[in-house]
Order: structure tokens, then C-alpha cells, then sequence
């Protein structure tokens, strides 16, 4: 996206089904059936009328009368409770993308004409049904609408919009309020005919309290099956009541200010603070941290609450509330409750999902030594009521995963959310403690916006170690996009801040980190000269472990002498240590740059082993980017062994991860590898493409090794199709960049050139001669 987007878009690859006691609507279902395929269907009407669920039950006919039809849900975020501004045409178009396979994540939300024309052209790859919910004024969906023309769009919004086309044929629907005849029905269908027919003039009296509208009717239609003991006729009354003196919307949701009022004054407090958190479900815990109360007692009262369906249950022990509930609660919590009691329930929130979150982090590995006893990252988790006896056991590393994985999202919404702004300290010690776990498995762009949120609060916050510490991670988060430049700017205001305030341990890892950087541009003498600077530090303060971490990025950086089998031993002798000190997650590292020497070597058999056993090891730890890493030294490994079909597959894999996890570098030594593959196969043509664009996005990155190494391959291809003055040229530029940063590469490139000048066969097309050896991989 070019830096950190404003917004994050949700785009869903399914679209949910309809409540089950949906009524009526059939002219305006029939009427979506009816319309031209390219058509976009603008649903609008008031709150509460049905607009969504009309929309996802026209769906299932939709995807019915068209076979092989996928589907897209975006909630626009058009009008939120929360007054959350409308999401950014840009921004939605960029989600979409991602979601369709851009592997690309430089698009910019501000760029909406490229965008449209990127989005049209996958819409005609096949057929897609779009549907774009809670939209809000015709500037946010006219460019939607222009981006989807290839797909079958449902928009729904409270606007009528009537200047929106976009090019194309709408469809407009203005869905109004039930009929009395179909309110009846909903209620028929609920509660039982012979009921509601027994009592038909105080069930009118109701249907016309709620306005008619659909969902404050649902909810009453299951309040009234529920209390069986009741007559319409003593429900009809109390609605009569309870509405007379509540300052609630009654034609937006009549029903709520019944239920509400029917609570205790502590189970309505409950229920309001409920509506500050951030993401649309939550659990028992996070209830009793908004509460202040212990778990068990808020189980209790979401277990209560969701059996007067002012909850939804969304699951085993996880609950959500509906947008215009949520609405309804936070207006009256602003009415109802002190400015600094729902502050206190949010910190107590933050405070919660961060101790938590410190139990299932410390099953990951040791922290970092720049974090290890830094106050703002300790706490006492068994001080606080609202934590879980789950949350306080360590759960192991792959129960903790998947309790972070299931979380994940939560912790985006918490950490974006406005309430987070005025606790900065507390917004800044989640994102901390979630870094190690942000490292293993999240989109890197999710990973670089949650960073720079966590260094603006630590501005506002104020120490410096910490604001260092948020830079560090910038840094680190830039350079595994692949951005140098971006990556050593964050990480050298870092490593000042760091001497500034004599925070060893810290300047050693932001000085290692820059070593990193150096090495990926070229500089390795540059980076030696840094590791073993880092490497003082810590053997100063006796850390052994990050001693040997730094030693391994030295052994990779000092590749420039050439003695590669030197250091495949080094490498080798690191996976025995951490065998014997069951260090699982330093082993896969160590694997990973083992079967990166093995490569370059020639003992592809060897780096065929470490690849798979490093494989393994990911698996088991839910270590996502190092499985991405090995996958693609696997391939490399395969191909060249001759295997290129296993070799394909394997890349393909490899591909996924790096898509999903936003690695940039990463796809350009894969691109590269399918390059070597295609060549060994004798796909000349699917070859040349790979290794160009591997070099388009490796000069994009302004990583010159990565060009001089793309250019290598294109000049392989040159000289298998008898070009041999295009591939001397070729050879020629990579083995000047080879020569400038005194890589051994440059040996093999002049190799090639002389035996291209004798006339005799280079042998970049045989299996046992590698085209591209990739440097050994760096880890930040």
C-alpha cells in the first residue's frame, strides 16, 4: 500500500444466511432474481428494516442460478455506532485485491483509478457476486460500483443515493417496513398461530409499537415465544410503559428499551460497558475485565442476556452484540455512565488481553533481551479477577497459537479503536508483548500499522527506552517487506535513542538489526563490523544465547570470503547445539541458512534434508515464515535435483505464505527459483517472465543483489536461445554488482563469461550447475 493504510477493510470470501425466521419479502426477492446479471442492486430503507437480510437471502438464489459463482461480503462501515468514519473506496479496493491474489502490497488507497482497473480485470477472470452492506453517500460507492462491473453487486444503505450509476444499470429498492399481514406472520411463525390468532388486536398493538420494523420485531416475536406465561395483552402494556419514559428511538428498536428496562440497574451497567469492546464478539473474560467482576459471575450474565436475545451466541462461550443494540448501549452508556468509569473499563480491558496475552507470548521462547525486564511489559495476572483460569495455566506452544490466532482480531479492533488513544501506555505494552507472535504469523501490513500505532502512543507516553523500542520494531517490520531504505531509517533513530539513554541491550539489537541491512544491500563488511559490535554488548552482559544468535547472522554475512563450507559447518554445529538445548525455534534458523549454504555447495541432497526437517520443526511450533522460507529452499533443492514438478508444488506453497504474510523479499528469491525451475524444464518463455519479475520487484525494493541475481537467470535464458551478445551484457551488469560488494558470486559470473567468450557451453542449464544460488537467508 505504499506505508500503513488509514483503514484496514474486512472483505469476507462468503456470505452468511439469512436469519431462519425470515418473512415475507417476496415481490422484492423476485425482483433481484430478475435482473441483469452485470446489474447492482441498491437496497435502501431505515435502520432496522431488513435491508442486510434481504440481501444475504437473495444470495442463495443468486449463486444457485449460477454455477461456479464465488462471493465477497464488506461491511462499508457506512454508519457505525461507534461514529467511525466510512471506509475508504481505496482502502476496500486494496482488501479486495489481496483477497483475489494480489501478491502486490505497494497498492495505495489513494490511487482509485488503478485500483478500478485492476479490480475489473480479476472480476472478468469469473464470476463473483459482491455484496457491499452499510454503505454510506454516493462518493463511497460510485467507485465500488465502477470496480465491480464484471460482478453481480447488492449494495444496501440507509441513502437513497439517486445520482449513483457508475456506468452501469442499478437497480433501486426501497424496502419499507413490514406489512401488518407479514409482522403477523414473523410472529406466527415464532411464537405459535394459535397464539397470535388467539390475541390478534393486542399482537397489532405491538407490531405497531415497533414500527413495524423487522428486527425490533424478531427480537420481540422470540421474547413473547419465550415467555409463555404471559398474554399479549400484559405485554402489549408494559410496552406501552416502559416506552413512555425511555429516551430510545422507538422506530429504530421498540423492543430493546422493553428488555432493557426489564434488567437490574447492575446487569444494564454490564450490558453497557459491553458495547466498548471493539470487535463484534467477546468472551467471559473480557465481559468481567469491562465489568471489574470475576469470570464466573459475567459468564453467568452473558449466558442471562443472550437468553433475552439482547446477545447473540456466536459460539461456544462467545457472544455479540448486533450493530443497533451496540448503538442503543453506547448512546446510553454516554448518558448513563461517568466519562471515567467507562475510561476504567477500557483500561481494565487492555489490561486483561495484555496479561493474557504475556502467559501465551512466554510459550513462544525467551523475549527479547531489550524487553526481558522492562516494567511496562510485567504485571500480576493472578491480581486480576477477570482472568481466566485457562489464561492464568501456560497452555504449551500450540495451545497458546491457536488461543493467540483466535484473538488476533480482537487485538486489531482494541488497538485501533479510538478509546485505545488515552491509554497510550497500556495500547503500547499490548502491542509489545504481541510482537514476538506478530513476527511468527501476521500480514506484515496489519504488523507495520499496529507498530506505528504503538509509536505514536509511545510518544504520547513519553519514555524514550519505549519509543525506541516501537522504532526497533518499525524498523524490523520494514526491512522484512523488503524496504531497506524505510528499514534502516526507523532502525537507526532506534539505535540513537538507544545510546541516548544507555540502553545496551538495546542498541546491540538495533545495531545487529542495521548488520542486517547492510548484508541484504551489499555492505558485508559493514554488517561484520556490526554483528561483532552486538556481539560485545551481549557477551558483556553474559547472554549467551543472543550471543550465538548474532554469531549466526556473522557466519552468513562474512559469505563474502567465499569459504562457504566453513560456514556450513559454523551452521552445523549451531543445529547441534540447539538439539541438545531443545531449542527448537533457534534450530529451524539454523536449518534455514544450512540448506542455503547446501545449495550453493551443490549438495542439493543435504539441503533437500535440512529443508524438510526445518519443515517440520514449523509445523509443530506454528512458525508461518520460516515454513515460507523453507519451502522455497526445498524447491530450490528440488529443482535442482531434476524433480520440477515436486518443485512447483512446493513453490506454490511457498507463494501462499508469502501472499498472505506480505513478504515482498521473500517473492522475489521465489519468483527467481520458478525462474531456475522453468529453465531446467525448457520453458524459456515462463522463465523469462519469472526472473523479470523478480527483478521488477527486486528494483523496486532497491535490493541490487536481488537484480544482479534476477539478471543472472534472464542472461541464462539469453544464451539458451543462442543470444549470446544480450547474455554477455546480462552477465556482465550482475558481476559488476557482484564485484561491488565483493561477493564470491562475481567468480561464478566471470566463469561464465569466459566460457561464453570461448565459444564453449556455460552450462547454465544443467541441474548440477545452478543458475541462481541464493545468499544464505538473515533473520530479523
Amino acid at each position: 500500500m505504499g506505508s500503513a493504510p488509514d483503514q484496514l477493510a474486512l472483505v469476507a470470501e462468503t456470505v452468511a444466511d439469512a436469519v431462519t425466521e425470515f418473512t415475507g419479502r417476496g415481490r422484492e426477492l423476485a425482483a433481484v432474481r430478475s435482473a441483469a446479471w452485470n446489474a447492482a442492486t441498491l437496497i435502501t430503507g431505515m435502520a432496522g428494516v431488513g435491508k442486510t437480510e434481504l440481501a444475504l437471502r437473495s444470495a442463495a438464489p443468486l449463486r444457485s442460478d449460477r454455477a461456479g459463482l464465488s462471493a465477497l461480503f464488506v461491511n462499508l462501515r457506512g454508519f457505525e455506532p461507534d461514529g467511525a468514519p466510512p471506509l475508504a473506496p481505496g482502502a476496500v479496493l486494496v482488501s479486495i485485491l489481496r483477497l483475489l491474489g494480489e501478491r502486490d502490497h505497494r497498492w495505495h488507497a489513494d490511487d482509485v483509478d488503478a485500483l478500478i482497473g485492476e479490480c475489473r480485470q480479476r472480476f472478468a477472470a469469473r464470476p463473483y457476486l459482491v455484496v457491499f452492506d452499510n454503505a454510506g453517500d454516493e462518493r463511497q460507492v460510485a467507485p465500488l460500483l465502477a470496480a465491480t462491473t464484471r460482478a453481480r453487486v447488492l449494495v444496501t444503505s440507509r441513502l437513497t443515493m439517486p445520482g449513483v450509476d457508475a456506468g452501469r444499470a442499478v437497480q433501486r429498492i426501497e424496502l419499507e417496513p413490514f406489512t401488518e399481514a407479514e409482522a403477523l406472520e414473523l410472529f406466527r411463525r415464532t411464537a405459535g398461530a394459535a397464539r397470535i390468532d388467539g390475541e390478534r388486536e393486542s399482537a397489532l398493538e405491538i407490531v405497531r409499537a415497533h414500527g413495524r420494523l423487522p428486527l425490533s420485531l424478531g427480537i420481540t416475536a422470540r421474547r413473547i415465544a419465550e415467555r409463555t406465561d404471559w398474554t399479549l395483552a400484559e405485554l402489549a402494556d408494559q410496552l406501552r410503559q416502559r416506552l413512555a419514559g425511555l429516551r430510545l428511538e422507538p422506530d429504530v428498536d421498540a423492543s430493546l428499551a422493553l428488555s432493557y428496562q426489564g434488567l437490574s440497574v447492575d446487569d444494564q451497567r454490564f450490558l453497557r460497558l459491553l458495547a466498548l469492546h471493539p470487535a463484534h464478539l467477546l468472551d467471559a473474560p473480557a465481559a468481567a475485565a469491562l465489568a471489574g467482576q470475576d469470570v464466573a459471575s459475567a459468564g453467568e450474565r452473558l449466558a442471562f442476556l443472550a437468553d433475552r436475545h439482547l446477545l447473540q451466541r456466536s459460539g461456544p462461550e462467545t457472544y455479540g452484540l448486533h450493530d443497533l443494540v451496540r448503538a442503543q448501549l453506547i448512546a446510553a452508556s454516554v448518558d448513563e455512565d461517568r466519562p471515567t468509569d467507562r475510561s476504567a473499563a477500557v483500561a481494565r480491558l487492555l489490561d486483561h488481553y495484555r496479561n493474557a496475552a504475556l502467559i501465551m507470548i512466554a510459550e513462544l521462547g525467551p523475549p527479547d533481551p531489550e524487553m526481558a525486564d522492562l516494567p511496562l511489559l510485567t504485571g500480576d495476572p493472578s491480581a486480576r479477577p477477570w482472568l481466566s483460569d485457562a489464561a492464568r495455566t501456560p497452555a504449551g506452544r500450540v495451545a497458546a497459537l491457536a488461543w493467540l490466532d483466535a484473538k488476533a482480531a480482537t487485538f486489531v479492533a482494541l488497538i485501533q479503536s479510538e478509546h485505545a488513544y488515552e491509554h497510550a501506555k497500556a495500547t503500547v505494552a499490548l502491542v509489545l508483548v504481541l510482537a514476538p507472535y506478530l513476527r511468527l504469523r501476521a500480514d506484515l501490513q496489519v504488523v507495520l500499522d499496529l507498530h506505528l500505532r504503538a509509536r505514536d502512543a509511545a510518544e504520547r507516553h513519553g519514555d524514550p527506552v519505549v519509543i525506541a523500542l516501537t522504532e526497533r520494531q518499525i524498523g524490523g517490520t520494514w526491512l522484512r517487506i523488503g524496504d531497506l531504505a524505510a528499514g534502516r531509517q526507523h532502525l537507526t533513530a532506534a539505535a540513537d535513542l538507544f545510546a541516548a539513554t544507555d540502553h545496551d541491550l538495546g542498541l546491540a539489537q538495533a545495531i545487529s538489526s542495521l548488520a542486517i541491512v547492510d548484508a541484504e544491500g551489499g555492505d558485508h563488511r559493514k554488517a561484520v563490523d556490526g554483528f561483532r559490535a552486538a556481539q560485545r554488548i551481549y557477551q558483556r552482559h553474559g547472554l549467551e544465547r543472543a550471543v550465538r544468535v548474532v554469531a549466526n547472522n556473522l557466519a552468513v554475512a562474512q559469505v563474502h570470503t567465499g569459504e562457504l563450507a566453513e560456514r556450513l559447518a559454523h551452521f552445523e554445529r549451531e543445529i547441534a547445539t540447539c538439539l541438545e538445548k531443545s531449542e527448537h525455534d533457534r534450530e529451524i534458523i539454523a536449518r534455514t541458512n544450512a540448506a542455503s549454504f547446501c545449495l550453493q555447495l551443490g549438495r542439493f541432497a543435504e539441503a533437500r534434508d535440512h529443508a524438510e526437517r526445518g519443515l517440520a520443526l514449523c509445523r509443530q511450533l506454528g512458525d508461518r515464515i520460516g515454513e515460507a522460507y523453507l519451502e522455497q529452499n526445498l524447491a530450490e533443492a528440488l529443482a535442482a535435483s531434476g524433480d520440477v514438478d515436486e518443485a512447483a508444488r512446493r513453490l506454490g506453497a511457498a507463494f501462499e505464505l508469502a501472499q498472505e504474510l506480505g513478504d515482498r523479499g521473500l517473492e522475489v528469491h521465489l519468483h527467481r527459483t520458478a525462474g531456475v525451475a522453468d529453465c531446467y524444464r525448457g520453458d524459456l518463455d515462463d522463465a523469462e517472465r519469472a526472473f523479470t519479475t523478480a527483478r521488477d520487484i527486486a528494483a523496486e525494493l532497491s535490493d541490487q543483489l536481488s537484480v544482479a541475481a534476477a539478471d543472472e537467470g534472464l542472461a541464462a535464458v539469453a544464451c539458451a536461445r543462442g543470444d549470446r551478445d544480450t547474455a554477455h551484457d546480462l552477465w556482465t551488469r550482475a558481476g559488476d554488482r557482484y564485484r561491488a560488494a565483493s561477493l564470491p558470486e562475481a567468480a561464478r559470473v566471470a566463469a561464465h563469461l569466459a566460457r561464453l567468450d570461448a565459444g564453449d557451453d556455460c552450462g547454465c542449464r544443467r541441474p548440477d550447475s545452478p543458475l541462481v544460488i541464493d545468499r544464505a537467508l538473515t533473520r530479523v
